[in-house]
């Protein structure tokens, strides 16, 4: 099963009108989604947490997609991080997700939480995926789904 953008596009505005979408304050995201690193890292600093309410459906899956990027540029820092909120926040399946940055070596990480492993992998294997691909330095790109076990 692919994603389709335009219908994605619209599901996140129907959940923004119905008041589903929600976005933690920023002074509170440190509070929420702490630094996130491995052992021995720099660490991920949170700065962008965007929640999905599905009160009747528990988060099954995580996804973790870690990658690097040329450089800091504004588009990759402000414009990407922001414009994307609406081709992930209405795919089917969507619960949560924790966006980090460690500027030692500009890399971005996503930490998701999703309905089920199939809603996860149905994400990165649609243009989510084929854009992350092409956005980051080749060989960068981590991912990982989890089901609930493995994470819990």
């Amino acid at each position: 099963m692919s994603l389709h953008p335009i219908l994605v596009f619209l599901n996140f505005h129907r959940l923004v009108l119905t008041g589903k979408v929600h976005y933690p304050r920023f002074d509170q995201i440190n509070l929420l989604y702490p630094q996130n690193s491995e052992p021995g890292d720099d660490l991920f600093a949170p700065f962008l947490v965007v929640t999905c309410d599905h009160p009747d459906k528990p988060s099954n899956a995580a996804l973790r997609v870690t990658f690097r990027v040329k450089g800091l540029e504004w588009f990759h820092r402000y414009f990407l991080p922001y414009a994307g909120i609406p081709l992930f926040t209405g795919a089917p399946g969507f619960h949560a997700k924790a966006f980090y940055y460690r500027s030692s070596d500009t890399s971005y990480r996503g930490q998701y939480l999703w309905e089920s492993r199939e809603a996860a992998e149905t994400y990165i294997n649609s243009y989510p995926g084929q854009f992350m691909r092409k956005l980051a330095i080749p060989g960068s790109l981590e991912i990982n789904v989890l089901d609930n076990e493995s994470f819990a």
